[in-house]
Formats: C-alpha cells, sequence, structure tokens
C-alpha cells in the first residue's frame, strides 16, 4: 500500500529528492531492493548542486552494495560517505542516517568486526526515531 503512495508522489513530483527518499526507504522495507538503482543514481548524478541528494543516494548506494551485490566493503564505503555528509544536516539528517549506522552494523558484523558492529548499532539506536528503522 505504502509503495503506490509514494509512487503516485513520485509520478507527480519526480524531482522531489525527500519524495524519492521516502520512495526509496519504502522499497527497502518491502525488501525490493532491486528497484533502488535508478532512483540513487539520478540522486548520486546531482553532484555538487544538490547536497541533500546525494546524502540520500549515498545511503541507498551502500544498501544495494550491502544488500544485492554482497559486497559489504563498498557498502561501507558508502555509509560512511553518507555519515559525512550528514554533518551539514545535524538532527534533521538522523531520519536518513539511521540506515547508515544500521548498515556499518550489520557489514561489520558480517565481517567479524563485532566491536564496530557495537559502536554502530548504538548510534543507529541513539537517533532512531521508530523500532522499524534498526530492523534487520
Amino acid at each position: 500500500v505504502a509503495l503506490g503512495f509514494t509512487q503516485k508522489l513520485l509520478d507527480l513530483y519526480p524531482d522531489n529528492t525527500l519524495f524519492i527518499a521516502k520512495h526509496l526507504e519504502t522499497l527497502v522495507i518491502a525488501k525490493r531492493n532491486w528497484e533502488t538503482k535508478s532512483y540513487f543514481e539520478k540522486l548520486l548524478s546531482a553532484n555538487q548542486h544538490d547536497h541533500f541528494s546525494v546524502f540520500i543516494g549515498q545511503i541507498h548506494k551502500g544498501i544495494y552494495e550491502e544488500k544485492m551485490n554482497k559486497n559489504y566493503q563498498e557498502a561501507q564505503k558508502w555509509y560512511l560517505k553518507s555519515v559525512e555528509s550528514a554533518k551539514k544536516y545535524g538532527a534533521r539528517g538522523h531520519e536518513f542516517l539511521v540506515y547508515s549506522y544500521s548498515g556499518l552494523e550489520r557489514t561489520h558484523k558480517l565481517l567479524g568486526n563485532k566491536d564496530l558492529a557495537k559502536k554502530y548499532h548504538k548510534q543507529a539506536k541513539d537517533i532512531a526515531q521508530y523500532d522499524y528503522m534498526l530492523e534487520k
């Protein structure tokens, strides 16, 4: 149901980064990661023109590398880029940044880095607005 709503918003406002971000989030929750690529590539191509678009694109590039390509080190690279990009948004970026911290937790756990996984879990938990954001 949520995908229908986010898709309608994108149909009406195809260049609205916030709507794209919500659609990407909904696709990830629905475990339809293969459908995210064209969206995050578009956001990443915004480059210097729209820093918020790049921030959202970095998060979803990380998720894609982790979930679709199983390339955990590449995913970590993108998650860390998004953490750096988020600094300019302060608490307003937390809604999205929780996905980067959760991704860093998962990938470090998979690579056997338990201490780093715990660190990133705590960071994700500290900023998560809702429990569903922390689900694996």
